[in-house]
């Protein structure tokens, strides 16, 4: 399983498309938390409405600590899941993401074992 961490505010312009981008990922052995900073727009309102729709594939919280990393942090602090990926509200994610950067990871991990933190960044053009 992949633990999503999305972190947003005032992100309501972008935060549709994003969404759909995660729900329609190929790698389908994923979970959401989502922690809004106390927006002033819908973002808030739209992560609730993607909560009725998901189920418990996404988890939304609130959050009021007016910082970008505040938020992401506290987001690391729920998260429980063996992988982890990082989500800003504006991104749009290729449909193999998920899969391609679990595979970068997984052969990672062989080579370097699992007690080595591994960091893989995606989505700048690189072939995965």
């Amino acid at each position: 399983m992949i633990e999503i961490l999305l972190a947003t505010y005032n992100g309501e312009r972008f935060l549709p498309e994003q969404l759909e981008s995660i729900t329609s990922q190929s790698f389908k052995d994923y979970y959401i938390l989502a922690s809004d900073d106390n927006s002033s727009d819908c973002t808030f309102e739209i992560l609730r409405s993607y909560e009725s729709v998901l189920g418990e594939k996404i988890k939304v919280v609130q959050s009021n600590t007016h910082s970008a990393k505040e938020n992401f942090y506290n987001l690391l602090d729920m998260a429980d899941a063996e992988y982890i990926a990082l989500c800003d509200q504006d991104d749009f994610w290729e449909s193999d993401r998920l899969k391609k950067s679990l595979k970068a990871i997984q052969r990672l991990e062989k080579r370097y074992g699992k007690e080595t933190p591994i960091l893989v960044h995606s989505g700048l053009g690189d072939s995965g």
